[in-house]
């Protein structure tokens, strides 16, 4: 079923809708970052400053946070699970959802940031905050843009299953691809009153300022995952119900 629904996804325009779409969001802003003095710095800004940032985690989401919702509605679900199982379906719907959400962001930032550092230099005399500013001075620049990014994207992606998860609640395709967009703001305005280790937005634009670069990486990246899982699980039990009340 994987394979199935990856050979889906590689065929689906809106992988590359979304590719393009988060691109262009880094586009938008290099107007006005030709007078700025690095690539990293600006790509700081991008992540930390910028609100089209936000649009972000709905293109991470177009490319199959909606797949539940269009199969529920065209009466394809029960087909598939018959053949499987519901469990398999919603694993498999639930990573292709994270990966795809993951991708799609993480790489046009990267690819912004290597096409910018053809007009820039790729770092400069900025301050560069813990623990991935540590790369910087071991000369590699890149390394910490691109572990910034990564994070940024698995939070991106993180938004896209809880899409994904609230389809099943609302089967609208429109609510899966949008609500990432409504569910970030208030939950990250929510999470700002908690500590800084459970603080989306900061953890999102790598603020927690550890020591270690591994620990403070594996840690955003595991809780962004975290997440994901919760809300997969509850996808899981709420298709199950769905399904169950159909069968009956």
């Amino acid at each position: 079923m994987f394979r199935a629904y990856m050979y889906k996804l590689l065929r689906s325009p809106l992988l590359y809708i979304a590719f393009v779409g988060t691109f262009l969001i880094c586009l938008s802003k290099l107007t006005f970052f030709l007078n700025a003095g690095n690539v990293a710095s600006e790509v700081d800004m991008l992540l930390n400053l910028n609100g089209m940032r936000k649009i972000m985690p709905v293109f991470a989401a177009l490319p199959f946070a909606a797949n539940f919702a269009e199969e529920w509605n065209n009466d394809i679900t029960i087909s598939i699970i018959t053949r499987s199982s519901v469990t398999k379906y919603a694993v498999a719907n639930v990573l292709l959802c994270f990966v795809s959400g993951l991708v799609t962001v993480f790489i046009p930032i990267v690819l912004f940031a290597f096409g910018y550092s053809f007009l820039l230099p790729v770092s400069g005399d900025d301050y560069y905050p813990l623990p991935y500013g540590a790369f910087v001075e071991q000369g590699l620049p890149f390394l910490y843009i691109i572990c910034n990014a990564f994070v940024y994207a698995a939070c991106a992606a993180m938004w896209a299953v809880m899409g994904l998860m609230l389809s099943a609640f609302f089967v609208n395709k429109y609510a899966a691809i949008c609500s990432p967009l409504i569910a970030g703001y208030v939950i990250e305005r929510f999470a700002m009153r908690l500590p800084d280790p459970l603080n989306i937005w900061y953890i999102s634009v790598s603020n927690l300022r550890w020591n270690s670069a591994l620990g403070q990486f594996l840690y955003s990246v595991g809780f962004f995952a975290g997440i994901s899982a919760i809300c997969g699980i509850i996808f899981t039990i709420t298709v199950k119900r769905r399904v169950s009340n159909e069968i009956v």
